[in-house]
């Protein structure tokens, strides 16, 4: 997938587009990815409701963070298994894991979720393959840098990668249901600037009296103020899913938390607002 880092031009829009599929898993279309995520979501839930309630809310905030991104940590692990089925067992093992306990030593004074759930999900995709390959002595991982110990492996810039394509598309969807709440049609000429990336502000304003059909036709000046207030609530909206990823709204770590995923091209504006 191509990233275009520029912000004050085009904000790269992802959504049906996902890092499972591009980075060399096996073809599947977002309908098809949605029913699949749908189903393990579901076993996700009924396992939750046989464990019982959560005991703290330490436990209660990690849940609902994984049930949040677990679209992102299952699109890691079809891009990293480059299997199905494959990813639907590792998946559920690390539901397993997680509601038997097996993150209580997660403390976010200790680091971030994040990372946390990185680490875990590498450890299970190397036993897993080691357990295919103790069943199976010709087996021929076809992910070798899996193998590699967890915080030397190639997968940790990998799943880096799908969970910042999984904050943009959750500010993209955030943008689009502001939208529809509002009428406000930021989501509509943001969209349309990604995919004319080159157009004037003229040929934007045609080009979108066409697409939305408004009561008065788009004039060059009211596109780039649209467009301008657009990016600027992106930029808040993108924020606002770090945050919530951090349970944090300390400037420092969202910040850092930005570099550290590349987003901060998409939100620099935004980010000295958010310091005032």
């Amino acid at each position: 997938m191509a990233r275009v880092c520029r912000p004050h031009s085009v904000i790269n829009d992802n959504p049906g587009v996902f890092s499972a599929i591009v980075m060399g898993a096996p073809s599947m279309d977002e309908q098809g990815f949605q029913s699949r995520l749908s189903r393990i979501a579901t076993r996700w839930t009924m396992l939750r409701k046989a464990h019982g309630p959560v005991e703290d809310d330490v436990q209660a905030a990690q849940a609902a963070l994984f049930e949040r991104y677990q679209r992102a940590i299952y699109g890691y692990l079809v891009t990293s298994l480059r299997d199905h089925d494959a990813a639907d067992e590792v998946f559920q093992e690390f539901a397993v894991k997680f509601l038997s306990g097996g993150f209580r030593r997660a403390d976010p004074s200790r680091g971030r979720f994040r990372d946390y759930l990185k680490t875990a999900i590498i450890r299970l995709m190397v036993d897993y393959r080691r357990k295919l390959a103790r069943e199976n002595p010709h087996f021929v991982p076809e992910a070798p840098e899996l193998e590699a110990p967890a915080e030397e492996a190639n997968p940790s810039e990998s799943f880096d990668s799908v969970w910042r394509d999984e904050l943009l598309t959750r500010a993209w969807k955030s943008l689009e249901a502001h939208e529809q709440e509002t009428g406000q049609p930021y989501h509509a000429v943001l969209h349309y600037r990604t995919q004319h990336p080159d157009q004037s502000s003229a040929e934007m304003a045609e080009g979108l009296t066409a697409q939305l059909t408004p009561e008065r036709p788009y004039t060059s000046a009211a596109v780039r103020k649209t467009l301008q207030r657009a990016r600027e609530k992106f930029a808040d909206l993108l924020i606002a899913e770090v945050a919530a990823s951090l349970e944090t709204g300390e400037p420092d770590a969202i910040e850092e938390e930005l570099i550290d995923l590349g987003l901060v091209p998409y939100c620099r504006s935004a980010v000295q607002r958010l310091r005032g």
